[in-house]
């Protein structure tokens, strides 16, 4: 599982440019993907009401129970098999609920609350290591009321533009990859920036704002977003217009060039 789960979040990252040292919770967080363990569970509890509807005689059905007595026996009750591992799934709806004990019509009956409940226990897992996350202090004051970021799923942003934005979001405080296209460039927090008399930290808040090379791109830009600050640009990014998106992006393709 964890293997699989390491394969999607790679993807998302490369989609994405992100780079690799991105913790998983902030990526599945930013683009409203639950771990693989809901997909399983949603296919696993279907696929067991329909063995529980099985006749008595039917080999899936005296596998299920070969399962069951095996977890009940004393010398093997710590042993992983299909039936254990369903029953792990089900402690984080309800621990009090015991899978052997269920029947077709108890799953089906209570099936879409069970799903919703454990959707939302995975989201809450993510949430909470990203608010105690060491890796992205800011990302945290980026998470809205609303449980998911709409803006990679219902806008009309290239996906050049979405992933520049995921990068200003979600990249480790120590570290920026800003890609755009063939252009490149790593920022790394210890670094300093070589345009600069004052020697001043290399820090994408220093290039957008502060550094005199690109004072005059820097001019244009903020003509046009007079709202534009230091101090609120992480709050703008909550919720990016696309407005703000194409200004921040000709920005830094100027800069990346």
């Amino acid at each position: 599982m964890e293997i699989l789960e390491t394969v999607q979040s790679s993807f998302l990252k490369y989609s994405l440019n992100l780079p690799k040292c991105t913790p998983n919770y902030i990526v599945r967080t930013e683009v409203n993907r639950p771990k693989l363990e809901y997909k399983i569970f949603r296919r696993a509890f279907k696929f067991l009401a329909k063995i529980l509807d099985m006749e008595e005689n039917r080999l899936p059905k005296l596998v299920w129970q070969k399962l069951l007595f095996i977890n009940q026996t004393p010398d093997r009750s710590n042993c992983t098999n299909w039936a254990s591992q369903l029953q792990l799934l089900m402690n984080k709806v309800d621990p009090n609920i015991k899978v052997g004990e269920l029947t077709g019509d108890e799953i089906r009956e209570n099936y879409q609350e069970w799903e919703n409940s454990f959707l939302q226990k995975l989201y809450l897992e993510d949430i909470q290591r990203v608010v105690y996350s060491s890796c992205n202090t800011r990302y945290k004051s980026l998470l809205s009321p609303e449980p998911l970021p709409h803006y990679l799923i219902n806008s009309d942003l290239s996906p050049n533009k979405s992933a520049l934005v995921a990068q200003l979001r979600c990249c480790p405080d120590f570290y920026y990859r800003i890609k755009l296209y063939s252009y490149s460039q790593v920022i790394n927090s210890d670094s300093r920036c070589q345009d600069c008399e004052n020697n001043c930290n290399l820090t994408w808040h220093h290039i957008i704002f502060c550094c005199r090379k690109y004072s005059e791109v820097r001019t244009r830009f903020l003509k046009n977003f007079s709202n534009v600050t230091y101090e609120n640009f992480i709050d703008l990014i909550r919720y990016p217009t696309e407005s703000l998106v194409e200004g921040i992006h000709d920005f830094l393709l100027s800069y990346l060039r």
